[in-house]
């Protein structure tokens, strides 16, 4: 089963904080725009990355 990590930060913060966790990359999306819908400040002001796991693998 593959897992995604996302993380989000304003771009003057230093570290990404995590925002969710997704069972595929379309869900992953929909959690990044609910979670834009959601914030004060614009869009444009956040960085977004993701972390791609499976389980029960060794890395």
């Amino acid at each position: 089963m593959d897992l995604i990590l996302l993380k989000v930060k304003h771009k003057y913060e230093a570290n990404y904080e995590e925002v969710g966790i997704f069972s595929s990359m379309e869900n992953m999306r929909k959690g990044k725009s609910e979670y834009l819908e959601n914030v004060p400040l614009p869009p444009e002001e956040y960085s977004f990355t993701h972390l791609h796991m499976k389980l029960d693998e060794i890395y």
